[in-house]
């Protein structure tokens, strides 16, 4: 089995654990374990790199290098994990 940190991009793995591992560790932990999150966890990883991304832009609302990181981490991870919203 694969788990959701090795699906990712080698050079994003750190990035996730970093930012998932520090902001929900009870998260990292369930989904490091898995193959795939569940809906409701990739929501959570959803709002946490969000923030995390929102939390780096600079002037003009430009991301910084960190920021533009995260942003490409989080559409690896929507990319392999979209998120089903249900009408």
């Amino acid at each position: 089995m694969t788990s959701v940190l090795e699906s990712l991009p080698v050079e994003m793995r750190s990035l996730f654990e970093s930012i998932v591992g520090l902001r929900a560790p009870e998260l990292f932990a369930a989904i490091s374990n898995c193959s795939s999150p569940t809906q409701v966890e990739r929501v959570a990883v959803l709002d946490i790199l969000s923030r995390e991304f929102t939390c780096n832009l600079g002037p003009a609302y430009e991301p910084n290098q960190y920021g533009k990181d995260v942003d490409e981490l989080l559409g690896q991870f929507l990319l392999q994990w979209p998120i089903r919203y249900e009408c």
